[in-house]
């Protein structure tokens, strides 16, 4: 049995928890088996925001809140560390493409190493027409590399998810979503940065 363990991590306000939830029921619903856990700051906006997701294609073992992860998402580079020290030998960065160089710069770490992958899906969603997108393009890039979720199940699960006074969010999200999952990556590399 194949069990991955997923952080997510970024800033109050960026969408953790949303991405977190939207990736957990998209696994769902491609038949995976899936747990999630969250955590976040009282002071919310700028503070720090992580989750943990388990993906399984079998009964899952691993508790929720994770001691070590195959794989980070990390969305901003402030308290983007605590992911950083928990990602394990050989595990998969997949980070904004905006800071990818301030976290190799900033990194404690020299081994062991990990992959390190990024995309701009910020400056994606900005130029699809989705200011508030960014989360999502890199999400949809980040499955789209994993092919933990396809982009139909990211868009259904997104748009269930948006509450009844945001439907004026669903189609730039979703183009958002959609234009991220075609994103060219930066460049994987192997680095003990």
């Amino acid at each position: 049995m194949v069990e991955t363990n997923i952080i997510i991590a970024g800033i109050g306000g960026q969408g953790v928890q949303l991405l977190s939830k939207i990736l957990a029921r998209a696994a769902l619903a491609e038949g995976r088996n899936v747990m999630l856990s969250s955590e976040y700051g009282g002071e919310m906006r700028g503070g720090r925001s992580f989750a943990s997701v388990v993906i399984g294609d079998g009964p899952l073992r691993s508790l929720p809140v994770l001691e070590t992860a195959n794989m980070a998402l990390v969305l901003h580079d402030k308290h983007w560390e605590e992911s950083d020290s928990l990602l394990r030998a050989g595990g998969l960065l997949f980070a904004e493409g905006g800071f990818v160089e301030v976290i190799a710069q900033k990194s404690m770490r020299t081994d062991p190493p990990r992959r390190v992958i990024a995309a701009n899906g910020f400056a994606c969603a900005r130029d699809v027409g989705s200011a508030l997108g960014g989360g999502l393009s890199l999400l949809a890039s980040f499955c789209a590399y994993t092919r933990f979720a396809s982009t139909d199940h990211l868009v259904a699960v997104m748009a269930e998810l948006t509450p009844p006074y945001r439907q004026q969010h669903v189609a730039p999200n979703e183009r958002a979503i959609r234009a991220g999952a075609a994103l060219p990556l930066i460049g994987e590399v192997v680095a003990a940065v």
